[in-house]
């Protein structure tokens, strides 16, 4: 990390004050690096090497909760090109029908389906509107949520999908005010929500789920720019599931 740069910067309460500036993720460097990451990784998935695709939570998930069933379908949001997909392919029992539903940009779900044509499991949509399931059984966003103005709303639209399990990994959320702040990404500033835990949960219960774990990750956010009150230290891996389940 290169002295005197923050990665994050400003603490506002409106996500709207946020100075904002550049093409975030329509960079077109940021492009060409999870291009290249992305295709490294099909490669070797394709030629059975088992670490092709990294362990993450929705992996883990899924093979703790999930065992048994015939039929898994998944809804990522902000799921760029697809790299959890292809852990969760390694993660599934032979014979189980995956229907993987990523939800990004439109510049993103093109190169995607490209990247995956003929693979009948995942596709790629630019918003949920064109995500036709009555029913998920798992919804998952990983670094997603903290860059979505309204949270609440899509939060309420996901869960309209009825999903088993709600998975919101690394999420910048703990024992801190909710504010917002700038993030620098590839000469941009994007604005990006930090939550208070209780907020999220509370929120997620009001809407008849259960709270079933939080886990604290380990990569540092380095705030040291922040006030101590505004510092998170690390983003956490949260679960619910729907009652009755």
């Amino acid at each position: 990390m290169e002295k005197d740069f923050n990665i994050w910067e400003g603490v506002y309460k409106r996500f709207e004050d946020v100075p904002v500036c550049g093409k975030g993720f329509g960079d077109s460097l940021w492009l060409k690096n999870s291009l290249q990451k992305i295709e490294r990784r099909i490669q070797d998935f394709q030629s059975g090497n088992s670490d092709a695709g990294e362990k993450n939570p929705l992996a883990s998930l899924i093979q703790e909760k999930m065992q048994g069933r015939e039929r898994l379908r998944i809804i990522d949001f902000g799921g760029s090109l697809g790299f959890t997909y292809l852990s969760v392919v390694n993660a599934l029992p032979a014979g189980v029908l995956l229907d993987y539903r990523v939800v990004e940009v439109e510049q993103i779900c093109r190169e995607g389906a490209r990247l995956f044509k003929g693979d009948e499991r995942i596709s790629f949509h630019p918003s949920l509107d064109g995500v036709e399931l009555k029913k998920a059984d798992i919804v998952y966003l990983s670094s997603a949520l903290h860059y979505m103005k309204d949270w609440k709303e899509l939060l309420n639209r996901l869960l309209g999908f009825e999903p088993d399990y709600l998975l919101l990994a690394d999420l910048t959320a703990g024992d801190i005010p909710t504010y917002a702040t700038a993030q620098n990404y590839y000469g941009s500033k994007i604005p990006v929500w930090f939550f208070n835990i209780a907020e999220i949960v509370n929120f997620v219960k009001s809407q008849g789920w259960n709270f079933v774990s939080i886990k604290v990750n380990t990569a540092e956010l380095h705030q040291n720019n922040f006030p101590s009150e505004y510092r998170l230290g690390n983003t956490s891996d949260v679960l619910f599931n729907r009652k009755g389940q």
